[in-house]
């Protein structure tokens, strides 16, 4: 249960940033991927929604502006999950519930016996965040035909992340749209946090602008790439949860 908590909480928080805050298109696609292999990740938008899948996956997400809820999608089950921030918000309450009663349980042991103890038990998620800043570089460059500037995502003072930001003009992008992905942004920072994964989209408003690259701290070569772009317009059908999926409970609870 932890493990699985973590790991979608480190998704949503990194999709907070280098996914999340880009821009919405009325209809259209964005490919990414690592320099010089295939696409492998999507990002496909209609006027109030947006579908993100990664390629050979039968789970994707969808994010719906009407109601403000992400859904995970899994075709392999035929079945999809309800995120948004009162599931974020039961979950801090339960995990902070839960820590309490294990510390009280705790505090009756014996100092020897209860070392022993914590180095038994499972490590839950843990509540305090992280905090996250923008710093610009002042420099510019060209990623894929695209214009961009540099920007470093800072995690409590140290660099987390480097980004290559597009402007909008650039991929012909109206602020309008830009902000559907901003309510988003939104939407993922509020659930990453209550899942006790801090969130990247905090940096949301201090970003204008679409990311083309980003690369890990220091490294030589960027983790993802913008690859291709288009307009096209995206079947209606795509930005739907599927009427024979059934919904399934994201987690049956902690603490009772």
């Amino acid at each position: 249960m932890n493990s699985r908590m973590s790991h979608l909480g480190s998704v949503l928080c990194a999709m907070a940033l280098s996914i999340a805050c880009m821009p919405a298109l009325a209809d259209g696609r964005l490919a990414y991927g690592a320099p010089g292999a295939p696409p492998s990740q999507l990002l496909e938008f209609t006027a109030s929604a947006v579908r993100m899948s990664q390629l050979g996956s039968a789970q994707w997400l969808l994010y719906r502006d009407q109601d403000q809820v992400i859904y995970l999608i899994d075709d392999a089950q035929r079945s999809y999950q309800r995120i948004d921030e009162d599931l974020a918000d039961n979950l801090q309450q339960q995990l902070a519930k839960v820590r309490a009663q294990l510390e009280a349980q705790l505090a009756q042991l014996p100092p020897e016996q209860r070392a022993m103890m914590k180095q038994m038990m499972p490590a839950l998620p843990q509540l305090a965040q992280a905090k996250y800043s923008v710093q610009e570089r002042n420099v510019q460059r060209t990623v894929n035909g695209f214009a961009c500037r540099e920007v470093v995502v800072m995690k409590d003072g140290e660099v987390a992340e480097e980004i290559c930001l597009a402007a909008l003009k650039t991929l012909e992008i109206s602020k309008r749209d830009f902000a559907l992905l901003k309510r988003m942004g939104k939407t993922m920072g509020a659930v990453a946090t209550g899942f006790g994964a801090g969130s990247m989209a905090a940096v949301l408003e201090q970003i204008e602008g679409v990311p083309v690259e980003h690369r890990r701290p220091g490294a030589a070569k960027a983790e993802a790439q913008l690859l291709e772009l288009n307009h096209e317009r995206q079947p209606k059908q795509r930005f739907e949860l599927p009427q024979a999926y059934s919904e399934r409970a994201f987690f049956s609870g902690l603490g009772g």
